[in-house]
C-alpha cells in the first residue's frame, strides 16, 4: 500500500512539474458585435518592442511579413486580408500623411479617420513577452467605430516558427468565428 501511494505521488509530482506543450488559447466576440459584416480586414501596425536578449525573435519588419505570410497561409474562406503596408500606402496617396513618418499620435489620428474607407475591420497585435515565450493579443475592431469586435489571446515560442504559429491560428479562428455567425449558429 505504501508503494502505491509513493508512486501515486510521483506521478503527481511529474505531472504538475511537467511543462506544457501547447499553448494557452482565449477567444471572445463581444456581446452585440456582429462578425458577419468583415470582409475586408487591415492588418494594422503592431505593439511589439523586441526583446533585445532573444536574438531569434523577430523585429518589427520581420512581424509584418510574418503576419502577411499568414493571412495566406491561413486560407481563410470568408474574408480577405489587407496588409498594414498596403493601408499606409492608400492613406499616403489619398492624405499625403506618410504614417511611417509622422509621431505615434498623428499616425493613430490619421489611421483611424480614413480606416474605413479601405475595410470594414483590422486587427491590432500586441505582443507581450516573458523570459521564455511571448503572449499575443489580437483585437478586431470595426472600422467604422473603432469599437473592439473579437479578441484572441495566445501563447507562443519567441522565435519565428512561434510567431507564424499564432499568427496563423488567430486568422483562422477568426475565420471560424465570422462563419458561424454567417450561418446564424
Amino acid at each position: 500500500m505504501k508503494k502505491f501511494a509513493l508512486s501515486l505521488l510521483v506521478v503527481a509530482l511529474m505531472i504538475l512539474m511537467a511543462r506544457p506543450t501547447f499553448a494557452a488559447v482565449g477567444e471572445e466576440v463581444m456581446v452585440g458585435e456582429n462578425l458577419s459584416v468583415i470582409n475586408r480586414l487591415a492588418v494594422a501596425m503592431p505593439n511589439h518592442n523586441k526583446d533585445i536578449t532573444t536574438p531569434k525573435e523577430p523585429n518589427l519588419d520581420e512581424l509584418l511579413l510574418i503576419l502577411d505570410a499568414s493571412a495566406i497561409s491561413a486560407k481563410t474562406k470568408n474574408y480577405s486580408v489587407i496588409s498594414c503596408t498596403d493601408i499606409a500606402a492608400n492613406i499616403r496617396q489619398d492624405t499625403g500623411v506618410d504614417l511611417n513618418s509622422v509621431d505615434y499620435k498623428e499616425a493613430n489620428k490619421v489611421f483611424d479617420e480614413n480606416i474605413a474607407k479601405y475595410t470594414d475591420a483590422y486587427v491590432v497585435l500586441t505582443i507581450a513577452n516573458s523570459q521564455k515565450s511571448s503572449m499575443f493579443f489580437f483585437e478586431v475592431r470595426n472600422a467604422q467605430t473603432g469599437d473592439i469586435m473579437y479578441n484572441f489571446i495566445t501563447k507562443a515560442g519567441k522565435d519565428t516558427g512561434g510567431y507564424t504559429n499564432a499568427c496563423t491560428e488567430f486568422f483562422r479562428r477568426l475565420d471560424l468565428a465570422v462563419e458561424k455567425q454567417r450561418k446564424g449558429k
